[in-house]
Protein backbone atom coordinates (compact mmCIF):
# COMPACT_ATOMS: atom_id res chain seq x y z
CA UNK A 1 0.00 0.00 0.00
CA UNK A 2 1.45 3.65 -1.59
CA UNK A 3 2.17 6.42 1.76
CA UNK A 4 -0.46 8.50 1.96
CA UNK A 5 1.88 11.77 2.33
CA UNK A 6 3.59 11.48 -1.25
CA UNK A 7 1.95 13.30 -3.07
CA UNK A 8 4.39 13.13 -5.58
CA UNK A 9 5.25 10.62 -7.78
CA UNK A 10 3.61 7.57 -9.34
CA UNK A 11 1.87 6.80 -6.18
CA UNK A 12 -1.45 8.98 -6.06
CA UNK A 13 -0.82 11.64 -9.47
CA UNK A 14 -4.34 12.42 -9.67
CA UNK A 15 -4.20 13.76 -5.54
CA UNK A 16 -1.09 15.62 -6.75
CA UNK A 17 -3.00 17.18 -9.72
CA UNK A 18 -6.29 18.44 -7.57
CA UNK A 19 -4.33 20.08 -5.00
CA UNK A 20 -1.38 21.65 -6.97
CA UNK A 21 -4.68 23.25 -8.92
CA UNK A 22 -6.37 23.98 -5.60
CA UNK A 23 -3.16 26.00 -4.77
CA UNK A 24 -2.84 27.94 -7.72
CA UNK A 25 -6.72 29.01 -7.71
CA UNK A 26 -5.82 30.34 -4.66
CA UNK A 27 -2.84 32.30 -5.25
CA UNK A 28 -4.38 33.59 -8.34
CA UNK A 29 -6.86 35.91 -5.91
CA UNK A 30 -4.21 37.57 -4.64
CA UNK A 31 -2.38 40.45 -5.78
CA UNK A 32 1.49 40.39 -6.72
CA UNK A 33 2.15 42.94 -3.77
CA UNK A 34 0.43 40.55 -1.56
CA UNK A 35 3.70 38.44 -1.85
CA UNK A 36 2.25 35.65 -4.64
CA UNK A 37 5.71 34.89 -5.85
CA UNK A 38 6.82 33.72 -1.95
CA UNK A 39 3.35 31.64 -1.64
CA UNK A 40 3.45 30.41 -4.72
CA UNK A 41 6.84 29.24 -4.56
CA UNK A 42 6.25 27.72 -1.04
CA UNK A 43 3.40 25.72 -1.73
CA UNK A 44 5.10 24.16 -5.26
CA UNK A 45 7.92 23.08 -3.15
CA UNK A 46 5.70 21.55 0.06
CA UNK A 47 4.20 19.42 -2.65
CA UNK A 48 6.97 18.35 -4.51
CA UNK A 49 8.96 17.18 -0.98
CA UNK A 50 5.73 15.70 0.04
CA UNK A 51 5.24 17.56 3.18
CA UNK A 52 2.15 17.49 4.51
CA UNK A 53 2.30 19.70 7.14
CA UNK A 54 4.17 22.44 4.70
CA UNK A 55 1.11 22.37 2.44
CA UNK A 56 -1.28 22.85 5.55
CA UNK A 57 1.19 26.08 6.45
CA UNK A 58 1.06 27.53 3.47
CA UNK A 59 -2.61 27.08 3.08
CA UNK A 60 -3.08 29.00 6.60
CA UNK A 61 -0.57 31.63 5.61
CA UNK A 62 -2.58 32.22 2.46
CA UNK A 63 -5.87 32.14 4.82
CA UNK A 64 -3.98 34.71 7.03
CA UNK A 65 -2.47 37.04 4.69
CA UNK A 66 -5.96 37.19 2.72
CA UNK A 67 -7.70 38.37 6.05
CA UNK A 68 -5.02 40.81 6.50
CA UNK A 69 -5.51 42.47 3.01
CA UNK A 70 -9.28 41.88 3.14
CA UNK A 71 -8.72 43.96 6.97
CA UNK A 72 -6.97 46.68 5.46
CA UNK A 73 -9.46 47.27 2.45
CA UNK A 74 -12.15 47.45 4.97
CA UNK A 75 -10.43 49.61 7.59
CA UNK A 76 -9.48 51.78 4.52
CA UNK A 77 -13.26 52.11 3.52
CA UNK A 78 -14.66 52.95 7.22
CA UNK A 79 -11.81 55.84 7.18
CA UNK A 80 -13.55 57.03 3.71
CA UNK A 81 -17.06 56.70 5.01
CA UNK A 82 -16.09 58.50 8.40
CA UNK A 83 -14.27 61.43 6.46
CA UNK A 84 -16.92 61.59 3.55
CA UNK A 85 -20.10 64.20 3.72
CA UNK A 86 -22.74 63.91 1.67
CA UNK A 87 -22.65 66.49 -1.34
CA UNK A 88 -26.05 68.22 0.17
CA UNK A 89 -24.30 68.37 3.64
CA UNK A 90 -23.74 71.95 5.09
CA UNK A 91 -25.38 75.42 5.32
CA UNK A 92 -27.94 75.75 2.88
CA UNK A 93 -29.52 78.88 1.49
CA UNK A 94 -33.01 80.50 1.46
CA UNK A 95 -35.55 80.14 -1.09
CA UNK A 96 -38.82 80.41 -3.31
CA UNK A 97 -38.34 79.52 -5.67
CA UNK A 98 -38.27 77.74 -3.99
CA UNK A 99 -35.53 76.88 -4.77
CA UNK A 100 -30.07 78.59 1.71
CA UNK A 101 -31.46 77.18 4.55
CA UNK A 102 -29.59 77.20 8.19
CA UNK A 103 -30.81 73.79 8.73
CA UNK A 104 -28.51 70.98 6.89
CA UNK A 105 -30.50 68.29 4.88
CA UNK A 106 -31.16 65.05 6.11
CA UNK A 107 -33.83 62.38 6.09
CA UNK A 108 -35.41 64.52 8.14
CA UNK A 109 -35.19 68.14 6.35
CA UNK A 110 -34.86 66.76 2.76
CA UNK A 111 -34.06 69.36 0.42
CA UNK A 112 -36.34 69.51 -2.64
CA UNK A 113 -34.90 66.97 -5.61
CA UNK A 114 -32.63 68.20 -7.81
CA UNK A 115 -33.98 68.24 -11.53
CA UNK A 116 -32.45 68.40 -15.18
CA UNK A 117 -31.73 72.09 -16.06
CA UNK A 118 -33.98 73.47 -18.39
CA UNK A 119 -37.29 72.14 -17.26
CA UNK A 120 -40.24 73.89 -16.55
CA UNK A 121 -43.18 73.62 -14.01
CA UNK A 122 -46.37 73.83 -14.58
CA UNK A 123 -49.71 75.03 -12.87
CA UNK A 124 -47.87 76.58 -10.09
CA UNK A 125 -48.93 78.49 -7.50
CA UNK A 126 -47.57 82.12 -7.15
CA UNK A 127 -48.92 84.68 -4.63
CA UNK A 128 -48.17 88.43 -5.28
CA UNK A 129 -49.11 91.56 -4.00
CA UNK A 130 -51.17 94.88 -5.02
CA UNK A 131 -52.87 97.73 -3.41
CA UNK A 132 -52.36 100.81 -2.48
CA UNK A 133 -53.16 102.12 0.84
CA UNK A 134 -53.63 98.40 1.84
CA UNK A 135 -51.87 95.49 0.11
CA UNK A 136 -53.29 92.19 -0.29
CA UNK A 137 -52.46 88.83 -1.79
CA UNK A 138 -53.57 87.67 -5.34
CA UNK A 139 -52.87 84.18 -7.05
CA UNK A 140 -51.59 83.14 -10.10
CA UNK A 141 -50.92 79.67 -11.74
CA UNK A 142 -47.73 80.02 -14.14
CA UNK A 143 -45.38 77.74 -15.43
CA UNK A 144 -42.02 78.64 -14.41
CA UNK A 145 -38.27 77.67 -14.82
CA UNK A 146 -37.56 74.39 -12.42
CA UNK A 147 -35.17 75.62 -9.41
CA UNK A 148 -34.98 71.92 -7.43
CA UNK A 149 -38.91 71.27 -6.90
CA UNK A 150 -42.29 72.67 -6.77
CA UNK A 151 -41.75 75.08 -3.52
CA UNK A 152 -38.40 76.67 -4.35
CA UNK A 153 -39.39 77.33 -8.00
CA UNK A 154 -42.49 78.82 -7.07
CA UNK A 155 -40.46 81.22 -4.27
CA UNK A 156 -37.63 81.62 -6.48
CA UNK A 157 -40.69 82.84 -9.25
CA UNK A 158 -41.54 85.46 -6.45
CA UNK A 159 -38.33 86.92 -6.78
CA UNK A 160 -37.44 86.94 -10.34
CA UNK A 161 -40.53 86.20 -12.29
CA UNK A 162 -43.24 88.43 -13.83
CA UNK A 163 -46.99 88.45 -12.66
CA UNK A 164 -49.05 87.54 -16.01
CA UNK A 165 -51.33 90.81 -14.47
CA UNK A 166 -50.00 93.91 -14.71
CA UNK A 167 -51.69 95.06 -11.62
CA UNK A 168 -49.88 92.37 -9.48
CA UNK A 169 -46.16 92.75 -8.04
CA UNK A 170 -43.40 91.34 -5.85
CA UNK A 171 -41.64 94.08 -2.97
CA UNK A 172 -38.74 91.32 -3.71
CA UNK A 173 -35.32 91.40 -5.55
CA UNK A 174 -34.22 88.92 -8.80
CA UNK A 175 -30.98 89.53 -7.34
CA UNK A 176 -31.87 87.11 -4.30
CA UNK A 177 -31.21 83.90 -3.82
CA UNK A 178 -33.70 80.95 -2.07
CA UNK A 179 -33.80 77.44 -1.22
CA UNK A 180 -36.84 76.01 0.69
CA UNK A 181 -36.30 72.72 3.21
CA UNK A 182 -38.97 71.27 4.57
CA UNK A 183 -39.41 68.62 7.70
CA UNK A 184 -42.96 66.87 8.35
CA UNK A 185 -45.51 69.45 7.31
CA UNK A 186 -43.34 72.30 8.06
CA UNK A 187 -41.34 74.24 5.84
CA UNK A 188 -37.86 76.64 6.15
CA UNK A 189 -37.66 79.11 3.29
CA UNK A 190 -34.15 80.87 3.63
CA UNK A 191 -33.19 83.71 1.67
CA UNK A 192 -30.29 86.08 1.05
CA UNK A 193 -29.57 89.06 2.05
CA UNK A 194 -29.79 90.72 -1.43
CA UNK A 195 -33.79 89.04 -2.05
CA UNK A 196 -34.89 91.90 0.12
CA UNK A 197 -33.26 94.72 -2.25
CA UNK A 198 -32.40 98.28 -1.38
CA UNK A 199 -36.61 99.54 -1.07
CA UNK A 200 -37.99 100.75 2.27
CA UNK A 201 -41.67 99.59 2.37
CA UNK A 202 -44.12 100.82 4.99
CA UNK A 203 -44.75 97.86 7.52
CA UNK A 204 -48.19 97.30 5.70
CA UNK A 205 -46.52 96.48 2.39
CA UNK A 206 -43.94 94.57 4.21
CA UNK A 207 -46.31 92.13 5.77
CA UNK A 208 -47.84 91.28 2.82
CA UNK A 209 -44.35 90.42 1.33
CA UNK A 210 -43.72 88.18 4.05
CA UNK A 211 -47.53 86.27 3.85
CA UNK A 212 -46.55 86.04 0.00
CA UNK A 213 -43.36 83.78 0.84
CA UNK A 214 -45.67 81.45 3.46
CA UNK A 215 -48.35 80.89 0.78
CA UNK A 216 -46.36 80.72 -2.29
CA UNK A 217 -44.46 78.08 -0.20
CA UNK A 218 -47.13 76.33 0.97
CA UNK A 219 -48.97 76.31 -1.66
CA UNK A 220 -46.64 74.72 -3.99
CA UNK A 221 -45.50 72.18 -1.63
CA UNK A 222 -49.05 71.03 -0.82
CA UNK A 223 -48.91 71.09 2.74
CA UNK A 224 -50.64 73.10 5.79
CA UNK A 225 -47.63 73.38 8.05
CA UNK A 226 -45.82 76.73 9.39
CA UNK A 227 -43.56 78.35 7.36
CA UNK A 228 -39.83 79.73 9.06
CA UNK A 229 -38.05 82.48 7.11
CA UNK A 230 -34.21 83.29 7.81
CA UNK A 231 -32.00 85.84 6.02
CA UNK A 232 -28.61 84.23 5.21
CA UNK A 233 -29.21 81.04 7.62
CA UNK A 234 -30.11 83.27 10.60
CA UNK A 235 -33.06 85.34 11.98
CA UNK A 236 -33.73 88.93 11.15
CA UNK A 237 -35.64 91.70 10.08
CA UNK A 238 -37.13 92.28 6.41
CA UNK A 239 -36.62 95.47 5.03
CA UNK A 240 -35.92 96.45 9.20
CA UNK A 241 -39.44 96.48 9.53
CA UNK A 242 -40.70 92.44 9.90
CA UNK A 243 -39.14 90.28 12.16
CA UNK A 244 -38.73 86.74 10.99
CA UNK A 245 -37.02 83.83 11.90
CA UNK A 246 -39.85 82.20 13.67
CA UNK A 247 -42.30 79.84 12.42
CA UNK A 248 -45.35 81.08 10.82
CA UNK A 249 -48.72 80.37 9.67
CA UNK A 250 -50.94 81.52 6.48
CA UNK A 251 -53.00 84.30 8.04
CA UNK A 252 -56.06 84.43 5.90
CA UNK A 253 -57.11 88.32 6.11
CA UNK A 254 -53.25 88.79 4.01
CA UNK A 255 -55.48 87.02 0.95
CA UNK A 256 -57.38 89.99 -1.08
CA UNK A 257 -61.68 89.29 -0.53
CA UNK A 258 -62.21 88.78 -4.69
CA UNK A 259 -60.45 86.82 -6.70
CA UNK A 260 -61.03 86.12 -10.52
CA UNK A 261 -59.38 82.67 -11.25
CA UNK A 262 -60.87 81.94 -14.70
CA UNK A 263 -60.28 83.02 -16.83
CA UNK A 264 -56.53 83.91 -15.71
CA UNK A 265 -54.96 87.74 -17.17
CA UNK A 266 -54.50 87.70 -20.84
CA UNK A 267 -56.21 84.71 -21.90
CA UNK A 268 -57.21 84.44 -25.30
CA UNK A 269 -60.92 83.53 -25.48
CA UNK A 270 -63.34 82.55 -28.37
CA UNK A 271 -66.17 84.90 -29.69
CA UNK A 272 -69.34 83.78 -28.15
CA UNK A 273 -70.29 82.50 -24.08
CA UNK A 274 -68.05 83.02 -21.41
CA UNK A 275 -67.82 81.78 -18.10
CA UNK A 276 -66.14 83.53 -15.14
CA UNK A 277 -65.35 82.54 -11.91
CA UNK A 278 -63.47 82.63 -8.89
CA UNK A 279 -63.66 83.04 -4.70
CA UNK A 280 -64.69 86.22 -2.80
CA UNK A 281 -66.41 87.42 0.75
CA UNK A 282 -68.03 90.68 1.31
CA UNK A 283 -71.05 91.94 3.11
CA UNK A 284 -73.99 89.75 2.84
CA UNK A 285 -72.33 88.09 -0.67
CA UNK A 286 -72.88 90.64 -2.85
CA UNK A 287 -71.06 91.54 -5.88
CA UNK A 288 -71.50 93.41 -8.94
CA UNK A 289 -69.18 92.68 -12.67
CA UNK A 290 -68.93 94.56 -15.37
CA UNK A 291 -67.56 93.80 -18.91
CA UNK A 292 -65.66 96.97 -20.24
CA UNK A 293 -64.30 97.21 -23.71
CA UNK A 294 -61.11 99.02 -25.23
CA UNK A 295 -63.01 102.94 -25.33
CA UNK A 296 -64.31 102.21 -21.97
CA UNK A 297 -67.26 101.68 -22.58
CA UNK A 298 -69.28 98.91 -20.31
CA UNK A 299 -71.26 96.09 -22.70
CA UNK A 300 -72.34 94.22 -20.33
CA UNK A 301 -72.80 93.64 -15.89
CA UNK A 302 -74.85 92.20 -13.88
CA UNK A 303 -74.47 90.84 -10.17
CA UNK A 304 -73.93 87.86 -8.33
CA UNK A 305 -72.86 86.35 -5.25
CA UNK A 306 -70.01 84.62 -3.39
CA UNK A 307 -68.77 83.71 0.31
CA UNK A 308 -70.50 86.04 2.73
CA UNK A 309 -68.63 87.78 5.91
CA UNK A 310 -65.72 86.20 6.87
CA UNK A 311 -65.58 82.86 4.73
CA UNK A 312 -64.89 82.78 1.41
CA UNK A 313 -67.02 80.91 -1.19
CA UNK A 314 -66.74 80.39 -4.91
CA UNK A 315 -68.92 82.83 -7.20
CA UNK A 316 -69.83 82.72 -11.42
CA UNK A 317 -71.43 84.34 -14.14
CA UNK A 318 -71.73 84.16 -17.74
CA UNK A 319 -71.58 86.60 -20.34
CA UNK A 320 -71.87 86.92 -24.29
CA UNK A 321 -68.66 88.89 -25.99
CA UNK A 322 -69.95 88.76 -29.58
CA UNK A 323 -67.22 90.58 -31.04
CA UNK A 324 -63.43 90.26 -31.75
CA UNK A 325 -61.25 92.93 -29.20
CA UNK A 326 -59.84 93.29 -25.52
CA UNK A 327 -62.12 93.32 -22.61
CA UNK A 328 -62.03 94.14 -18.81
CA UNK A 329 -63.87 92.12 -16.51
CA UNK A 330 -64.21 93.64 -13.39
CA UNK A 331 -65.84 91.84 -10.30
CA UNK A 332 -66.38 94.48 -7.03
CA UNK A 333 -67.71 93.65 -3.47
CA UNK A 334 -68.89 97.15 -2.66
CA UNK A 335 -68.51 98.74 0.68
CA UNK A 336 -71.74 98.83 2.40
CA UNK A 337 -70.52 101.38 4.96
CA UNK A 338 -70.25 103.96 2.39
CA UNK A 339 -67.03 105.21 4.32
CA UNK A 340 -64.20 102.49 2.78
CA UNK A 341 -63.11 101.26 -0.71
CA UNK A 342 -64.53 99.03 -2.63
CA UNK A 343 -62.95 95.52 -3.30
CA UNK A 344 -62.29 94.88 -6.84
CA UNK A 345 -60.25 92.69 -8.96
CA UNK A 346 -59.99 92.76 -12.88
CA UNK A 347 -58.83 90.61 -15.62
CA UNK A 348 -58.19 91.72 -19.43
CA UNK A 349 -58.73 89.13 -22.02
CA UNK A 350 -58.50 89.38 -25.76
CA UNK A 351 -61.37 87.41 -27.95
CA UNK A 352 -60.64 86.57 -31.10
Amino acid sequence: MSDPTNLHGPDDPAMEEALRGALHREAAQVRPEDRFDQIETGAVQSVRNGRMFGLIAVAAGLVAILGISVGVMINRAGEVASTAQPADQGQPSLSPPVPSVSVPPSSNTPTEKETPAGKKLEGIPVYWIAGSDEYKLYREFQTVPDKGGPATSAVSALLTGEPLDPDYETAFSPEGKVKVTKKGDNLTVDLDKASFGESILDQNQAQAAIQSIVWTATAAAKTSGTVTITIDGKPGKAWDQVSVGKPMKRDMDARNDIWIIKPYEGQPLTVGKVTVSGESRSFEANLVWTVTDEQGAVIADGVTTGGANADFGAFSFSTDLKKKGTYEIAVVSEDASGAGQDITDTKTVTVK
